[in-house]
């Protein structure tokens, strides 16, 4: 509906006509943001430097839900649940279900034989790890990779598909594309 068309309604109804209206347009206006806010967008704060250069410590980060497993994708930045931390967390992915994981000494990643290339990150040396990703679980490390706790140093190094909440696609503040 036009704004002009909107305004016009309101010059010619009573005071209560337009309380309600005003009212029902509130109303409205919360409801989409709240299903917006559930099922399609919310925003991530960054809580740490783990994943510089891509997002600093304070970043506010637009994060689009995932629905299906199917929309990960290597080396998205999702944010998650750890359990292990009790707090929400963003990291890229690295590893899928079923991936043989080796970190290098040399701090090149490698997934399943081949060499991953991540032109978003500075090589760091670091210690060499091995992992297999279970089934219905995810592999993730930030990309400030020398001071990231991630899935190399967590207990339970694997996240699940279920805490998985989205895919951070831009920073909104400050504004940059991913």
């Amino acid at each position: 509906m036009h704004i002009n068309m909107i305004m016009a309604m309101l010059r010619t109804r009573t005071d209560w006509e337009q309380g309600v209206l005003y009212i029902s347009l509130i109303v409205a206006a919360i409801l989409a943001a709240v299903f917006v806010r559930k099922y399609l967008f919310f925003v991530t704060v960054v809580q740490s430097d783990s994943m510089f250069p891509a997002l600093r410590s304070k970043d506010w980060g637009v994060t689009l839900r995932i629905h299906n497993a199917t929309e990960i994708k290597r080396g998205n930045i999702l944010v998650f649940y750890s359990e292990e931390l009790k707090d929400t967390l963003v990291k890229r992915v690295i590893g899928f279900p079923h991936d043989h994981i080796i970190c290098g000494r040399d701090g090149a990643v490698y997934v399943n034989g081949k060499k991953l290339q991540e032109p978003y990150l500075k090589q760091t040396e670091g210690e060499r790890s091995e992992f297999r990703v279970p089934a219905g679980k995810y592999f993730l490390m930030g990309d400030n990779r020398a001071h990231s706790f991630d899935s190399r140093s967590f207990l339970e190094p694997f996240i699940s598909e279920q805490d998985i909440k989205g895919r951070i696609i831009f920073s909104l503040v400050p504004f940059r594309k991913i």
